[in-house]
């Protein structure tokens, strides 16, 4: 992953933005600037195997340039045993009717898988 760093001093932005706006571009680009919160690129799929027993299922939108679809692949290809879905409409956003209707399922879905694997 190639990351360009750019230093900008904000000045009539800070002001015009609503506060909620602001305090997410800074928290998001505190991430980008420090290369998120992983040791390394490869640092989820180098330790999936400490993870694989969580009952998961991975959301991604098809159209995706942020995230794209080959890092949710990779991570299926390592973790096979999480559910993949992929919203075909959608690209990164969680309010996008593809994803937010994956998200809202997710949830059910595990559920039903919690009944059939609880010890009777």
């Amino acid at each position: 992953m190639a990351v360009t760093y750019v230093s900008v001093k904000i000045t009539h932005v800070q002001l015009s933005l609503p506060r909620r706006q602001h305090a997410f571009a800074r928290i998001e680009n505190h991430y980008f600037v420090n290369k998120g919160f992983f040791a390394s690129d490869s640092f989820l799929l180098d330790n999936i195997e400490k993870i694989k027993y969580i009952k998961t299922v991975i959301v991604q939108g098809r159209y995706d340039v942020c995230c794209p679809l080959m890092s949710a692949w990779d991570l299926h290809k390592a973790w096979p045993e999480a559910d993949l879905r992929v919203a075909q409409d959608a690209s990164h956003s969680a309010n996008e009717p593809g994803i937010s209707q994956e998200l809202v399922a997710a949830p059910d879905k595990l559920k039903y898988i919690f009944k059939e694997t609880a010890p009777k």
